[in-house]
């Protein structure tokens, strides 16, 4: 599910910088040049005059300069009195000047490009207004802001994604529901909007069979997200489908022994079901086939990491008696778990350098294994990376 914490690394908006484009040419008529003097000493309401003036003279009613720079006039007087009543009527003048500008002007000229880029930029102001309700938690607020987002560009992907989600915020389900696929109508298959509409299936529209089709397509795009399986296996394992998954991975093998994905996702449902030796197996032989799969890597180091746990949480546990004789045994398999698990952690740091979440591990486990030095070589390779220093907080 899509949640507040947006996963801007598979959802990202590209912020444009929302200033005005001014080109004061020479050339320009004389009452331009004059309401740009005062769009630029801040007399904006004399500026305002001043261009429908300009543009009431039938020999500048076709020429785009004139309405481009109305369109940049009413623009300001927009954002400058954006709580006012006035602000949606400014905003709605700004907006046909701009629509006047690239009717009456090349694709070529700069008019036309400049009238192009103001309207994005108007449109990601209208984005980020939305997106700061939403982080208030005020909805309507940003589902109104939004709403003008999408009269500026009807089919702006990002701004069907984001009514998407604050409808779903917003508990406007079957509108949530509508946006998700009206955005992957557009051509896009974010792992994040399958598993909302995956997430809609299973606790709003109460269709299991229907969540288990989204998932199963999500997982031909993206077959070696684990978030993905988990939430697949975990829906398989509510209606008692697991052991048939099992078989189908199984029969899948037998018919292409050298697909590492189906190993890997057999290794994790053996995970999931607490078949540990067959993970192991599995997981190794989707590592042969796929020797620089990341997510293989990190699977293995995860469960020997788990491996080594319950190991050393036995031996604890056992009786005094019985830890005198098995126990030492047990605390050397756990030792050896996570020396395996720290060789997994590092080959995945040497694919992914700069990777937060392996770096954290790594960190973690040199501190359990009180390997001092490096655990503080990592903390310090953690703190020249964008969000490190916070990640190290939180432990």
């Amino acid at each position: 599910m899509i949640t507040k914490n947006l996963t801007y690394k598979r959802l990202v908006l590209a912020i444009i910088v929302s200033a005005l484009f001014t080109p004061i040419s020479l050339a320009l008529p004389a009452g331009i040049k004059t309401a740009l003097q005062a769009f630029d000493q801040g007399e904006l309401e004399k500026a305002q005059t001043i261009i429908d003036e300009v543009v009431t003279d039938v020999k500048y009613q076709k020429q785009a300069n004139s309405w481009y720079y109305r369109g940049v006039i009413y623009d300001q007087l927009m954002r400058s009195y954006i709580a006012s009543d006035a602000a949606a009527a400014y905003r709605e003048e700004a907006l046909q000047s701009y629509q006047k500008t690239l009717m009456l002007s090349k694709h070529d000229s700069q008019y036309h490009s400049f009238a192009q880029i103001n309207l994005q930029a108007l449109w990601t102001y209208y984005i980020n207004r939305g997106m700061q309700y939403y982080k208030m938690e005020a909805f309507e607020e940003a589902l109104e802001q939004l709403g003008i987002a999408r009269q500026i560009d009807p089919q702006a992907p990002l701004t069907i994604l984001y009514t998407a989600i604050i409808d779903q915020q917003a508990e406007q389900y079957e509108q949530a529901w509508r946006g998700y696929e009206q955005y992957q109508a557009l051509g896009y298959q974010d792992v994040a909007v399958y598993r909302a509409l995956a997430n809609l299936a299973i606790h709003h529209l109460k269709d299991h069979s229907k969540a288990q089709t989204i998932l199963q397509a999500a997982l031909q795009q993206y077959p070696w997200d684990v978030s993905l399986l988990e939430e697949y296996y975990e829906l398989l394992s509510t209606h008692h489908q697991l052991e048939d998954k099992q078989s189908q991975l199984q029969s899948q093998l037998l018919a292409t022994p050298r697909q590492p994905v189906h190993y890997y996702q057999l290794a994790y449902l053996y995970d999931k079901t607490n078949q540990y030796e067959q993970a192991l197996e599995c997981y190794q032989k989707a590592l042969a086939l796929a020797p620089r799969q990341l997510e293989i890597i990190v699977q293995l180091a995860i469960l020997h990491y788990h491996q080594g746990a319950r190991a050393l949480s036995n031996s604890i546990e056992l009786p005094e008696e019985e830890f005198q004789q098995t126990g030492q045994a047990g605390i050397e398999q756990a030792n050896q778990d996570l020396q395996q698990s720290v060789i997994y952690w590092e080959k995945a740091r040497r694919l992914s350098p700069k990777n937060l979440y392996i770096l954290q591990q790594l960190r973690m486990l040199y501190k359990r294994l009180n390997n001092a030095k490096k655990a503080e070589a990592i903390t310090q390779q953690m703190k020249r990376l964008k969000g490190g220093s916070q990640l190290i907080e939180a432990q």
